[in-house]
């Protein structure tokens, strides 16, 4: 929920921003819309797409949460 609104904050200060006055306000509201929703999508397809590579890359046996991870070579001792 946080990434949706932040997302059209960004969307909505960038373009006014780079373009009031350059643009109509009708006009950058609806590139507002189409970018607010291209983000959107992005982050649904994408989230998932990069925790996948990373617990590939990581792989199977280091799926163990950081707090249960030795934290350097100094513990062993």
């Amino acid at each position: 929920m946080s990434t949706a609104i932040s997302q059209l904050i960004d969307s909505s200060v960038f373009m006014f921003v780079a373009f009031f006055g350059v643009l109509s306000v009708p006009t950058i509201l609806t590139t507002i819309g189409s970018e607010y929703m291209l983000k959107f999508l992005y982050a649904l397809i994408g989230a998932p797409l990069v925790y996948l590579v990373v617990y590939w890359v990581r792989g199977k046996s280091t799926a163990i949460p950081a707090a249960g991870r030795k934290q350097n070579a100094a513990q062993d001792i």
